[in-house]
């Protein structure tokens, strides 16, 4: 199952705004957007390493998928940067860059339950690299595999990968080294839907573009919707261009751009809808995250509950087109709409 994407976007130049995406962050992101791998930017820390967590699974599971880019600072040595699977605060597993040879180079390692086990091909600095992990979390029958741009390069089984001594997970931590750069990241477990090594992809992060004729909220100011709802975070806390709501079965939806990075793709392999929301004083409210297909059928996501002042960050992970039941197709994606539903 898809548990997670992020393309380091969309949520560039905002400390805060990526503070309350993720849990646990410690560190200082680096506001200033570099070259993505593919497309957009990426991220690293700016002058140290950057931790964060993904929200914590409701149920342990017992296998992670991973992928993401990695690229190492040119010309000096990089921080270290580390994949950490965990069971609550106590850590089972991670895959981590090293210094090898000399300060220019990096390396990979796995440090768990069974030792530090090197992984036998290092990592040349101011180049992408798209680094793949599928490990089991097991005391003696665990395993792990690593590829780098869809090269095998590591493989054991029959180990202990669980050293925190239960066979299972529940919290992925990230650590962004300083001067190293993360892209286009991918996090799946071993449940019904996607749950195979995906191959290098490319993460694309989109901000609304047009108004649909789904638009029953109140702008804060104007008559455009979309433009109150497309910043980049840096303009997010602040909190004067939004849409308001107070009514129950209310749509806002928006158009956004077309798929530019990969149009000619036979299908996406999963779209991640993210919102901030908050209410404007005190009180509750109930929505959803709504996805509209192009032949006008529906779908919604669980129920988000909203109350206080402090804007949040909430998302849906959609696997395939809900409404359709098949993957994403670009035209398909190109033509649908995204947005909120009040409901209660």
């Amino acid at each position: 199952m898809l548990l997670a994407l992020e393309g380091y976007e969309v949520d560039i130049a905002d400390d805060s705004w990526l503070n309350r995406k993720y849990t646990n962050v410690a560190g200082d992101w680096d506001d200033n957007g570099v070259n993505g791998r593919r497309h957009g930017t990426a991220q690293t820390g700016k002058t140290s390493s950057v931790t964060y967590d993904l929200p914590t699974l409701a149920v342990v599971r017992p296998r992670v998928i991973t992928g993401f880019g990695l690229r190492c600072l040119s010309g000096s040595p990089g921080g270290t940067s580390q994949i950490i699977i965990r069971k609550a605060s106590t850590e089972q597993l991670r895959l981590e860059t090293f210094a090898i040879n000399n300060s220019f180079d990096r390396g990979l390692r796995i440090v768990t339950g069974a030792g530090t086990l090197t992984i036998p091909r290092g990592l040349v600095s101011g180049r992408w690299y798209y680094i793949e992990m599928d490990a089991t979390i097991h005391t003696s029958t665990g395993s792990v595999q690593v590829w780098i741009d869809n090269t095998s390069v590591f493989s054991q089984s029959g180990i202990n990968t669980a050293a925190a001594g239960s066979n299972d997970w529940d919290v992925f931590r990230v650590v962004l080294g300083a001067g190293e750069f993360f892209d286009d990241h991918y996090v799946l477990d071993d449940q019904a839907g996607l749950n195979t090594r995906l191959g290098p992809v490319v993460i694309e992060g989109l901000l609304p573009n047009g108004d649909t004729g789904f638009q029953d909220w109140t702008p804060s100011t104007g008559t455009q919707h979309f433009s109150l709802v497309d910043d980049l975070a840096s303009n997010i806390a602040v909190g004067t261009d939004r849409v308001l709501e107070d009514q129950i079965t209310q749509n806002e939806l928006f158009d956004f751009p077309s798929i530019v990075t990969m149009p000619n793709a036979s299908q996406l392999d999963g779209v991640q809808v993210g919102i901030i929301v908050g209410m404007d004083s005190s009180g509750s409210r109930n929505l959803v995250i709504r996805f509209r297909d192009t032949g006008g059928g529906t779908s919604d996501g669980s129920t988000i509950a909203v109350s206080g002042t402090p804007t949040v960050y909430n998302r849906r992970v959609l696997e395939q087109n809900p409404v359709t039941v098949v993957p994403f197709s670009v035209a398909s994606f190109n033509a649908g709409m995204f947005g909120v539903r009040t409901v209660a």
